[in-house]
Formats: structure tokens, sequence, C-alpha cells
């Protein structure tokens, strides 16, 4: 007759405790992590792991690994629920502060407006407008799509006569639009 075990050594704090204070996991045969619960807390805050985490992120194993979790159904839904919650737009947030962002994204702008002069000229015009009260603010309309807008798209195009004749976008309908306009959505 096999007895059941109830209790295990932990490989880090070499303490007997209780199979309820380890994870549970198929790749052992009794079917428990190594560290107990609390060892594996406290690793997982240190400075080690994160370094560990980031080396193990930028190998080619764990971009592969990580573009395969992306493609997934749970990575799909677990990207969706993480924009529902609020969380996208605080990490983006601290991000956008940071001075790396700041210096790139600035050079970015430079670049795209040395390559569209009349762009910024239209987007200039149009703050103008809105500073002076010719065109209120995009994000008090809504969107052809019933969501709040948050941009004017310039329909008739750049052209100095058409500076004003824009509708107000959301950002995902925004982006459809320039795709169609590029040939790139069919």
């Amino acid at each position: 007759m096999v007895k059941a075990v109830t209790s295990k050594i932990c490989l880090k704090c070499q303490n007997t405790k209780p199979l309820s204070a380890f994870h549970k996991s198929l790749q052992r045969k009794d079917g428990h992590q190594t560290w107990c619960k609390r060892c594996k807390k406290q690793y997982q805050q240190t400075e080690d792991r994160r370094l560990a985490q980031k080396r193990y992120n930028q190998s080619e194993k764990g971009k592969a690994t990580q573009k395969r979790f992306n493609q997934s159904a749970k990575g799909r839904m677990a990207r969706k629920c993480f924009s529902q919650s609020g969380e996208d737009k605080i990490t983006k947030k601290r991000y956008r502060q940071n001075e790396k962002y700041k210096k790139t994204h600035k050079q970015g702008n430079l670049h795209y407006y040395e390559q569209h002069p009349e762009r910024k000229v239209a987007e200039n015009a149009i703050t103008h407008a809105i500073e002076t009260g010719r065109l209120i603010k995009a994000n008090t309309l809504k969107c052809n799509c019933g969501q709040r807008a948050e941009h004017y798209h310039h329909h008739k195009g750049y052209a100095r006569e058409h500076r004003l004749d824009v509708v107000a976008l959301c950002r995902s309908c925004h982006k459809i639009i320039h795709h169609e306009e590029e040939g790139s959505v069919t």
C-alpha cells in the first residue's frame, strides 16, 4: 500500500512544510514546486529575478515564446482585459514621461514633419481654429461609430482651402481611413 505524502522539504529554506505550502507543478513527480510559496514570493521580488526575466525576454527563445502567446487566444484575451482595465493607460503615461521616450518621440515628429510640412501647417490651423472658437475640440464630439472622437481628419486633403474641412473621428476609425487611403485595407 502506497503511503500518501503530506509534507515536503523546501529546497530554498530547507524547512519541512505541508504540501499546501507549495504551488502545484505538473512537471514534478509529487505534483508540487520545489520551493515553498514564501521562498518563491521572496525570490520574485528580488533584483536577481527581474534581471533573469529581462535576459530571458530578450533572448531568441523568450521572444519566440512571447510571440506564440500573443498570437494565442489566451494572449489576445489577456491584452483585451489589460486594455479594458485602464492599466495600459497608466503604463503608457509612465512610459511617455520617460526622457528616452520624449527624445525619440520628438525626433520622430521632426522627421515626419520634414517629410510632410503641409500636414504640420494644417494641424496648426486646426489648433488655432480651436483656440479662437471657430472649431470645437474633437474630444467633445462623437465619431461615426458612436465612440468619443479624439482627432480631426482632413478628409479633403491638406491644401490651404481644405485646412478646416475636417471630420471628427476616434483613433480606430482614423487608423482605418488612413490604411484605406494607402491601399493597405481592401
